[in-house]
Order: structure tokens, then sequence, then C-alpha cells
């Protein structure tokens, strides 16, 4: 294989080499939790191998459907996902989750003291084989709907509207309607990650940007608000200003916890498999917390290369987009980049303690069939741009072929 061959394979080697590493780390971290709580060491990763061949499969179909189709299908595919953030908002704000809830919503369950699941087939209806109740999070469908809807929407505004600033107007709102919906699960994060995601695609559309510059110090201090007005999300700020304080919520001990794991892996780890911060101390061990059993099993050197590793896939993510055909496949693209780009440094800076501690799984790594299935998608999406661009080069070197025999 040349050079130039193995490089345009790079995306596909650094993406998969990611996947299998997620699956490994998930069987590395689950055997004692999977065990206490299903009576099967093997459960969770028996499902993480499942829910990666199926984000695989809807890989290649985003991978291979024609854009054309793609921006056929955005609108109601938004609009879905917004009836679906609807429901659960609604549920949220009536039907709140606490500790004393007694009766649960069959469709839209309360998991970790929100409402963020969306479940297809609840008990007693059928159940999936090897996967039981098919359920994926709202939010993560807004992000596939939203790489797919904002710049069909920006192009077609753009091409219609009577004033400059009628595109962000109706771009703006489209934003903060998925955001507020999202935030009244309560789910700040991925509020937050969606406007991230709408204003990299804004950006990318050459339309002007300084409206996003006039509104960003006002969303600045609403989300400040929002955190100060929340006991959790303030015990969680608290924690990060004044660290190892004990909080009334007791908001600290994960963090705590997380950082123990990483301090103790010094350099090199303490070797795969060893951890102690797995064998129950560390809440959601193969979840948002995963990088902890990274940083304590692989040491800074491990740690390091996985971001190194990331870094480089991002990097390929955002080279695709950029030389996308056409400004919608490109808004797609940086759209799907920033998502995922995002995400990660969301998870890593969370774990690290730079930002206050959030329930954002690790794109590709963390367990989760939701998060596999549509990060998995998004990547597609990427796959069918970078396709549709490494065919030109070869089209070209065909017919210059052509004319000179």
């Amino acid at each position: 294989m040349n050079k130039t061959a193995a490089k345009s394979r790079r995306f596909y080697y650094l993406l998969f080499g990611v996947l299998l590493f997620g699956v490994l780390m998930v069987y590395n971290a689950s055997p004692l939790y999977a065990q206490r709580l299903f009576n099967d060491p093997y459960y969770f990763f028996k499902l993480q191998v499942t829910w990666t061949l199926f984000g695989i499969a809807f890989f290649i179909i985003f991978s291979r459907i024609k854009f054309q189709t793609l921006k056929r299908i955005a609108k109601p595919l938004f609009y879905v996902s917004l009836f679906f953030l609807f429901c659960l908002a609604f549920f949220a704000t009536f039907f709140p989750c606490t500790q004393s809830t007694t009766r649960d919503i069959t469709f839209f369950p309360c998991k970790n003291g929100a409402r963020r699941w969306v479940n297809l087939n609840p008990v007693p209806l059928p159940q999936i084989p090897l996967v039981g109740t098919i359920g994926f999070q709202a939010s993560d469908l807004a992000k596939l709907a939203m790489v797919l809807y904002l710049p069909l929407v920006l192009e077609e505004k753009r091409a219609a509207a009577k004033s400059k600033y009628a595109p962000f107007v109706f771009f703006i709102g489209a934003c903060l309607l998925t955001s507020v919906l999202i935030l009244f699960q309560p789910n700040m994060s991925n509020a937050g990650l969606v406007l991230l995601i709408g204003l990299a695609i804004y950006d990318i559309s050459g339309l002007d940007v300084k409206p996003v510059l006039v509104m960003a110090p006002l969303g600045l201090v609403l989300g400040m608000v929002f955190i100060l007005i929340s006991p959790y999300r303030r015990e969680r700020f608290i924690t990060l200003v004044v660290p190892h304080q004990q909080s009334k919520l007791s908001e600290s001990y994960q963090s705590d916890q997380i950082l123990i794991g990483l301090g103790s892996g010094g350099l090199f780890g303490v070797g795969v498999g060893q951890s102690k911060q797995k064998q129950h101390y560390l809440p959601e061990v193969i979840g948002d917390s995963i990088f902890a059993i990274v940083g304590e099993e692989l040491g800074y050197i491990g740690s390091v290369l996985v971001l190194v590793a990331f870094a480089f896939l991002s990097l390929d993510m955002l080279k695709i987009a950029s030389e996308a055909g056409t400004v919608y496949e490109k808004m797609v693209g940086v759209g799907v980049t920033a998502w995922l780009f995002f995400q990660y440094l969301i998870n890593i800076f969370a774990t690290i303690g730079l930002i206050p501690f959030t329930g954002m799984p690790i794109p590709l790594i963390s367990y989760g069939g939701s998060s596999m299935l549509f990060a998995l998608s998004g990547m597609g999406l990427l796959a069918n741009i970078y396709a549709r661009r490494v065919k030109k080069p070869d089209l070209v070197n065909a017919v210059g072929r052509g004319r000179m025999s």
C-alpha cells in the first residue's frame, strides 16, 4: 500500500481504532459493576458490542444515502426530535423526577433524576432479544437532526430573505427552542452543546456573525443564572470553585473519586485490569467517568495517547468538512465535527476539573447505545462527504489518462 492510499484511509483507521479501544475499556471496567447489578460480569460488554455493531450499520447507511435524500428527510427528522423533546419537557415539568416518585411515565422514564430517555418498547410490550427495551436520549436525536436541518434552512432563508438578519433570527429561534426543551429535562450540558453545534454551523455558512457576537455575553449571563437557580448545578459549581469541599448534595464525591483515580495512575498507570476505582468506588464507571479508569490503569502516557488519537480524528473530520463539494455538505461536516469534538472536550474538561462535572459521555468510547448509534450516524455523514470528495481526483486523473493515451 502506498503512502497516499494509507493516508486516505487514516480517517477510517482512527475511527475504528477508537471504537475498538472503547469496547475494550467497557469490557475492562464493567465486570464488577455488572455482576453487582445483573449477576453477569459481561452484561455491559455484550450490550456495548451489540450497540457498536448496530452503530456500524447506521454508519454504513448514512455513508451511502444521497445528500438530496438527506435534505428531504432533514425537516421531518427535526420535527420528530422536537416532538420527543417537548414530551420530555412536559412530563419533566409536571411530573418531575424525585426520590419519592413511585409511578413512572411508561415511554418517558426517570433515569438518574431526569427525564432524558424515550423508550420505544417498554414492558409489557415485546422485548428485543439481547437488547431488551430499546431507548434513546432525545437530545442525541436532536443533535443529528440539527446538523441536517440547520444547514438546509440557512440555505433557504439566505436565498429568500429580504433582510440580512432574517436567517440569523430563524437560526437562533431553532437553536434556542431545541436547547430550552433539553434544559427542561433537565440537561444543561446537552442544551449548551446544541448551541455550540448551531454556532459552528452558522459560522461556516458565510452569514454575518455580528449578531452572534452581540448576543454571546447575554448567553453567558443566562447560562450562569441557570446554574445558580438550580440546587444541584449550584453545588457542582461550588465544588469546582472550592475543590474537595463536601457539599450538601454530595456533588463533590464523584469528582473527588475521579481525581483520585487519575492521580493514582502516575506516569505509566497501575496496569490494565488493576484499577481500584472500578471496585464500586466510582459512580458511572463505564459512562461519563470512564476516562478516570483510562488514567488510572494506563497512566499519563496512556491518557495522552488517547487524547492524541481523538485529536487526529477530529483534525481529519475537520479536513473532510473543509473540502466538501457544496456549502450544505460543508456545514453538515462542520456540525458533526463540532458535535463530537465539543462533547469529547466537555467530558475531558469535567473529568480533570476544569468545568463543573456533568453527565456527558465520551463519544465512541463510553458505554451507551444511544450515544453510540447517533455518534456513528454522524460519522457516517462525514464518511459520505469524504467518499464524494475522494472520488473527484480519481475522476480527474482518469480523464487525464484518457486524453494522453
